[in-house]
């Protein structure tokens, strides 16, 4: 697509645009909502500033201290370091079942839980014999 081609696209879309009516009804709803909250003023409703113990509390805010906000930003540069290097494993956040750390790159899980959980899938199978059985 050539630049006049561009052009001409561009004022396509904006002629449809118009001919729809999407700029008219972006203006009808923000005079609409504008008026809506005038009444509401008017009622004796009251727009305020959030004080800053309003402003972070854990219903608003994710409720993670520094630290733990720290401790996953150095995992996640823990494991994209792993993954440029083509590592399968990396030390990142401590597992919450069996405190370690270290995890798959391929998709975060912790190896000692993983293994745990291989190991209970295949209690029950039959194992295949290959060859001749003596």
């Amino acid at each position: 697509m050539n630049n006049q081609e561009l052009i001409q696209c561009v004022e396509r879309q904006k002629a449809l645009s118009n001919q729809s009516g999407i700029i008219e009804n972006k203006k009808a709803v923000s005079e609409l909502l504008q008026k809506q909250v005038d009444e509401w003023l008017a009622k004796g409703g009251k727009i305020a500033d959030l004080d800053a113990h309003e402003r972070f509390q854990p219903e608003t805010f994710n409720g993670n201290n520094q630290q733990q906000t720290k401790r996953v930003r150095a995992s996640g540069v823990a494991r994209r370091a792993a993954q440029k290097k083509g590592e399968i494993f990396y030390h990142g956040l401590e597992c919450a079942i069996c405190k370690e750390t270290l995890r798959y790159v391929q998709n975060m899980n912790c190896v000692a839980c993983n293994r745990k959980r291989a190991q209970q899938r295949g209690k029950g199978k039959v194992q295949r014999v290959v060859g001749e059985m003596a």
